[in-house]
């Protein structure tokens, strides 16, 4: 590749000096030599330099796209505007099972887009593994070179700081990749959705689950400035964060995971969308967006270990069946001893529990929800807990095994979406001094642009919990005595902001399965 630079750098400096980008419609064509040998890798940007091939190419794609018109279709500020607007979210899904194969779609528009206007067929994005490389990538700091183009100056995260072990740590993504469930993996559908109206594209309305919730929120709103809001585009990095979030996808999917089936994912269209470089519209469909290779790229690596296991098809059916009671709002499903015909609780309805909230939680004053389980939740107490869910991922048979899981619901967001709100199990005294390596600690939830009047996406945010690990933690070290649940919510503001300026949080309440 580098005896190319060369004769690239000399087309893109006359091209820029002559014609501005319109003329890289006519290299359109070239694009079809993808076809005649593997597609472009994708590589870690932690084993990139500066100078890297990848980089160098992304570096002059964004200078000359910085440098067209504003009103131009095909510009950098256009781009952006496809995701959001300065009023809110546009045309991109958060909240919903369209997350994934939309913003796939968008990383790859900028994708095709750079190898024509650099006219580098090879060129692939690549991503920032955060769980790696902590800090932001060096190429993307302000004096990787000069006049750096993938410098954005409003970014709040300093070039040294590292992001945390409850944001992108081992076990943050260990829960992620875990999950059995699509729609678990990667954000339920929208509550109701019965049609393939695009209006539930961008809609909202469904169940965030960690790799949206935790990494993929967390990381925008840390990395700051425009990269934590709506016009991230903006920020040159987002196609990092992103091709990141697709990664873990595409791994998930290595790992003899399932997407849904169902049509009204499947077949959903996401109508003109998207920018040619010709400057026109066109649209994508989730069921043609699900073959990396298909698309014009692949990952340098994939975790090749498969498992798929009857246990899981089960839990499968079992969660599904979870996010259909929680619609039909049924506090009351039938409780007590399991049927002689359930195996584990798997091929039986979850115990559900529903409570409602009306208490406001702010800074310094966490919130409290308990439920009073049933004498199933006895198992729980269990110190063979732990050994059941090792047998789970591990595809064997344990009749001691037990999951629960939560759904915070419907979520007034605070005023600052950089607030976190951490979840704890039966902790005494949680503050915004309990460590999340207490072993009552759940997660960290994040908040990723306000859905608010000024947003398509109007519908308040919800979030699952696994509570499994940490029950599985209290049971070992004697800390389950009673059969009272107790979840906990701690509001942890912006470092250095007033606590009065972000206001406060409440969710409509909590539902809990016992499955």
């Amino acid at each position: 590749m580098k005896s190319l630079l060369p004769t690239r750098r000399k087309f893109l400096k006359a091209t820029v000096a002559t014609t501005g980008v319109a003329v890289f419609s006519s290299f359109l064509p070239g694009l079809q030599v993808l076809a005649h040998h593997q597609p472009p890798i994708r590589r870690s940007l932690g084993a990139l330099g500066p100078d890297h091939d990848d980089v160098t190419t992304y570096r002059d794609f964004v200078r000359i796209m910085k440098a067209e018109s504003n009103s131009n279709p095909f510009s950098w500020n256009q781009f952006a505007l496809i995701h959001g607007t300065t009023a809110g979210f546009n045309k991109c899904p958060h909240g919903s099972w369209y997350f994934l194969p939309w913003h796939r779609a968008y990383v790859q528009m900028y994708e095709r887009a750079c190898r024509v206007v650099t006219n580098n067929p090879d060129f692939a994005m690549p991503y920032w593994d955060w769980t790696e490389q902590r800090g932001i990538p060096e190429a993307f700091h302000q004096g990787a070179v000069v006049n750096n183009a993938l410098h954005e100056p409003s970014r709040t995260m300093s070039e040294s700081a590292s992001l945390p072990d409850w944001m992108v740590g081992e076990e943050v993504m260990h829960s992620i990749y875990e999950e059995s469930n699509f729609e678990a993996f990667g954000t339920t559908r929208p509550a109701g959705q019965n049609n393939l109206d695009p209006a539930w594209v961008t809609g909202g309305g469904g169940v965030q689950g960690t790799l949206e919730a935790t990494p993929h929120n967390n990381v925008h709103v840390t990395v700051g400035g425009v990269m934590g809001g709506y016009r991230s585009p903006l920020d040159p990095l987002f196609q990092m964060h992103h091709g990141n979030i697709d990664r873990i996808w595409d791994n998930w999917i290595a790992l003899c995971n399932k997407n849904s089936t169902d049509t009204l994912w499947l077949d959903m269209p996401f109508t003109d969308n998207f920018t040619h470089p010709t400057g026109s519209s066109y649209s994508a469909t989730v069921r043609n967006l699900l073959d990396t290779k298909a698309l014009g790229y692949q990952y340098e690596t994939q975790r090749k270990t498969c498992r798929r296991f009857p246990i899981l098809d089960r839990r499968i059916d079992i969660l599904d069946k979870f996010f259909a009671f929680r619609e039909q709002k049924r506090p009351d499903l039938p409780k007590g001893p399991l049927p002689p015909n359930c195996v584990q609780g798997l091929t039986c309805p979850p115990d559900f529990f529903r409570i409602d909230n009306n208490t406001r939680l702010s800074t310094g004053k966490p919130l409290s929800m308990k439920i009073q389980l049933e004498e199933r939740f006895e198992k729980m107490g269990r110190p063979t807990l732990k050994i059941a869910g090792k047998a789970l991922s591990e595809g064997r048979e344990s009749e001691n095994y037990n999951e629960v899981l939560a759904v915070l619901r419907n979520i007034t967001p605070p005023n600052d979406p950089r607030t976190t709100l951490r979840i704890f199990l039966n902790h005494p005294r949680p503050s915004l001094k309990t460590s999340t390596d207490n072993r009552h600690y759940v997660t960290t939830i994040g908040f990723f642009g306000k859905h608010n009047e000024g947003s398509h996406q109007k519908a308040k945010m919800s979030y699952l919990l696994n509570l499994t690990d940490t029950l599985s933690l209290l049971a070992q070290s004697g800390k389950l005595r009673s059969n009272d649940l107790s979840i906990q919510i701690v509001m942890v503001p912006p470092q250095g902001v007033d606590k009065r300026e972000v206001g406060y949080v409440q969710p409509e309440g909590i539902d809990v399965a016992i499955i």
